[in-house]
C-alpha cells in the first residue's frame, strides 16, 4: 500500500473512532441526562405519596377541607408526574397509573360518606372507603417505589458506561497514536535512513552499495530509481575509463608517430642536407636528432678511411717534393 493511501485510511478511521466515540459519549450523557429527570420525577412522585398518605389519614380523623383541598392538588401533581414520563426511557408502570386515576373516585366517596351522619353503617362504610384509599395508595407508593428503583439502576448502569467510556476514549487515542507512530517509522523513517545510507556512500565513492526495498510506495520507488542512478553511474564511469584508455592509447602512438621518421625527407644530393617544414638547411644529423631519439657519435668507415689516407700520403708527398 503506498503511504499516502496508508496515512489517508489510518487518517480516516482515527477520524471515524474518534466521531464514533464523541457520538457515543454524547448519547450516553443524553441518555443519563434523561435518565435523572425521570429520577427525578418519580422521587417527586414517591414524595407526594407519602404526602397524600398523611393527608388521607388526617382527612379522614378530621374532615378539614383544608387536607381537601391539598390531597386533590397531590393527586393532580402524581397523574401529571406519571403522564409526563409515558415518552421517557422507563415510562411509570400502567398500575401505578391506574391506581392514581381511582384515587380521585374514591377520594369523593369518602368526602361524602364523611358528610353523612354518623351511625354504625356510615362509620363502616366510611372505614372501608378509607382502608380501600389507603391500600390504593399503598399500591401506588409500591409501583413509584419500584419504578424508583427501576431508573436508579438503570442511571448507575448508565453511570458506568459513561465512566468506562472515559476510559476507552483515551486509551484508543493512545493506540492510535502508537500505530500511527509504528507504521511512520517503518514505512517512512526506515526507508529513509536506509536510503540515506546510500547516498552518503555514493557520495563518498562507493557505487556498489544498493538501497532498493520491497515496499510498493513513493519511498519504495525512490528507493528504485536512485539505484538505477547509480548503475547509469557505473556504466557512464566504465564508458569514461574507456574513453580515457581509448584516449591514452591514442595520445601515446602520437607521441610514438612523432618521435618516428615517415615520408618523403628531402635532402640535398651533394651536400646531403635536409630541408625543414620551415624551408630551412639543416645538416643530416642535426634534422634527425630534432625529429626523433637518435642521437650520434662520429667516426670514420674503413672506405673513407682508405681514401682520406691516401689524400694525406698524397698531400705528404706534394710538401715533400716543393
Amino acid at each position: 500500500m503506498r503511504i499516502s493511501t496508508l496515512l489517508k485510511t489510518s487518517v480516516s478511521i482515527a477520524v471515524l473512532l474518534v466521531l464514533g466515540l464523541a457520538a457515543a459519549n454524547w448519547l450516553i450523557t443524553v441518555k443519563l441526562a434523561k435518565a435523572s429527570l425521570t429520577q427525578a420525577r418519580a422521587q417527586a412522585t414517591e414524595r407526594d405519596i407519602s404526602s397524600l398518605l398523611v393527608l388521607t389519614h388526617e382527612y379522614a380523623m378530621y374532615s378539614e377541607e383544608r387536607a381537601a383541598v391539598q390531597l386533590k392538588v397531590i393527586q393532580n401533581d402524581i397523574l401529571r408526574n406519571l403522564e409526563a414520563s409515558a415518552g421517557d426511557h422507563i415510562p411509570a408502570p400502567a398500575e401505578a397509573l391506574k391506581e392514581v386515576k381511582s384515587l380521585p373516585a374514591l377520594f369523593d366517596q369518602l368526602e361524602s360518606a364523611l358528610l353523612n351522619t354518623s351511625d354504625d353503617l356510615h362509620d363502616r362504610q366510611r372505614k372501608l372507603l378509607f382502608s380501600q384509599l389507603q391500600s390504593s395508595s399503598q399500591v401506588l407508593a409500591d409501583s413509584v417505589h419500584r419504578w424508583n428503583s427501576t431508573i436508579s439502576k438503570h442511571r448507575q448502569n448508565t453511570e458506568r458506561d459513561f465512566r468506562s467510556l472515559s476510559l476507552i476514549i483515551p486509551f484508543l487515542m493512545l493506540l492510535i497514536l502508537a500505530l500511527l507512530a509504528f507504521l511512520f517509522n517503518r514505512r517512512v523513517l526506515q526507508p529513509l535512513s536506509q536510503l540515506n545510507r546510500a547516498v552518503s556512500a555514493v557520495a563518498k565513492g562507493d557505487l556498489t552499495v544498493r538501497s532498493a526495498t520491497a515496499n510498493n510506495d513513493e519511498l519504495g520507488e525512490l528507493s528504485r530509481t536512485f539505484d538505477a542512478m547509480a548503475i547509469d553511474l557505473v556504466a557512464d564511469m566504465k564508458k569514461e575509463i574507456a574513453e580515457r584508455v581509448r584516449a591514452e592509447n591514442e595520445r601515446e602512438a602520437a607521441l610514438a608517430s612523432v618521435k618516428k621518421l615517415e615520408g618523403i625527407i628531402p635532402i640535398c644530393m651533394y651536400c646531403k642536407k635536409i630541408r625543414d617544414d620551415e624551408n630551412s638547411w639543416n645538416q643530416l644529423e642535426e634534422y634527425i636528432s630534432d625529429h626523433s631519439e637518435a642521437m650520434f657519435s662520429h667516426g670514420i668507415c674503413p672506405s673513407c678511411s682508405a681514401v682520406e689516407m691516401k689524400k694525406l700520403k698524397a698531400s705528404g708527398e706534394k710538401h715533400g717534393h716543393s
